[in-house]
């Protein structure tokens, strides 16, 4: 006889997890209490199988809510741990509260194990009046995007 998932839904954690410890031993006693001969009874090894796996899913689920509404409480400012931080040399600033900023890298070649340097160049918005000069080392953090090029902006 298979659970219902509305039974489960309706049990706490603690009777969720016994109902799991029963099911586990139930199936490793079906597997090696036989001593070694095969099982005739395919569908009853089944059915535990799958009554451990509903046990096993309704448990994921209440930890996944319990995250989203741990993740749903928390606060704005912690969201902007997410964005990407970058150090570069500002090299072209002749655009309009733009400036353009090459970050080197190092990377390891996947064949012959070099340390090879990779530059990418990538455009920052500055303010009017804070506009660094060419060969400033900058920071640049990951923004919303602000043109069709420009996704980062300078906090010195």
């Amino acid at each position: 006889m298979t659970m219902d998932y509305k039974d489960l839904e309706k049990k706490k954690d603690a009777d969720l997890d016994k109902t799991l410890k029963e099911k586990r031993e139930a199936y490793k006693s079906f597997r090696f209490g036989m001593s070694g001969t095969k099982t005739r009874d395919v569908k009853g090894g089944r059915s535990l199988r799958k009554e451990i796996a509903q046990v096993l899913t309704e448990m994921n689920k209440r930890r996944i809510g319990q995250v989203r509404l741990d993740r749903y409480m928390e606060k704005s400012e912690d969201k902007k741990k997410n964005k990407r931080t970058l150090r570069g040399i500002v090299i072209s600033g002749k655009m309009d509260k733009t400036v353009v900023v090459e970050v080197e890298r190092y990377v390891k070649h996947p064949r012959y194990g070099k340390f090879v340097k990779i530059r990418k160049k990538y455009k920052a918005h500055v303010e009017n009046d804070k506009k660094p000069e060419i060969g400033a080392k900058v920071l640049i953090e990951e923004t919303r995007p602000i043109s069709k090029d420009k996704h980062f902006k300078v906090i010195f």
